[in-house]
């Protein structure tokens, strides 16, 4: 006879210290060396990298993402399959929002030769981006990775990094 586990109720645990708001001091200085550090390191960049980093920075963007093709090709069929990727997107029926996408985007060749890009997405909320890769996949025929936009990683200079850049016709402030 084999004994049968019976699911046992977990006790709430309680945190060992009480959690507590950061000191509003301690955050601005936080604030200004990080603001620092990004300026010592945006010092090095080329100045056109370093001034549309700056300026895409404090835009709410919620993906960076990079897009590749399989094989080579041309780039207004590139242009052609980033829209129609973003215009199914746009009409995602999760989204959450009906303003337009909002993105840009740097190009750039692979060592091998093909054209890839590197881009910021702004109100794709509510869109998977599992599902995003996966139509991506089908309808560019290539690899996509799409990661949460994190400010502190600095995807606003990297993908400026070769000065060929796109904006959305859309914007933040439309």
């Amino acid at each position: 006879m084999t004994r049968q586990h019976s699911p046992q109720r977990q006790k709430a645990s309680k945190p060992t210290r009480p959690r507590t708001q950061p000191d509003p001091g301690s955050m601005a200085l936080y604030r200004a060396d990080l603001d620092a550090v990004r300026a010592e390191l945006a010092a090095h960049l080329p100045p056109l990298q370093r001034e549309l980093g700056n300026w895409l920075r404090p835009w709410p963007w919620d993906w960076f993402g990079t897009f590749t093709f399989a094989s080579p090709v041309h780039p207004e069929q590139a242009d052609k399959r980033w829209r129609r990727w973003v215009s199914a997107i746009q009409h995602n029926g999760g989204r959450t929002t009906r303003s337009p996408v909002v993105w840009v985007r740097g190009n750039e060749q692979q060592e091998r030769g093909v054209l890839h890009y590197h881009a910021l997405l702004g109100r794709v909320e509510g869109v998977g981006s599992f599902g995003a890769i996966r139509l991506w996949e089908g309808l560019a025929g290539g690899w996509a990775k799409i990661e949460p936009y994190n400010n502190a990683f600095g995807g606003t200079f990297y993908l400026a990094k070769e000065g060929d850049v796109e904006l959305s016709p859309a914007w933040f402030d439309q």
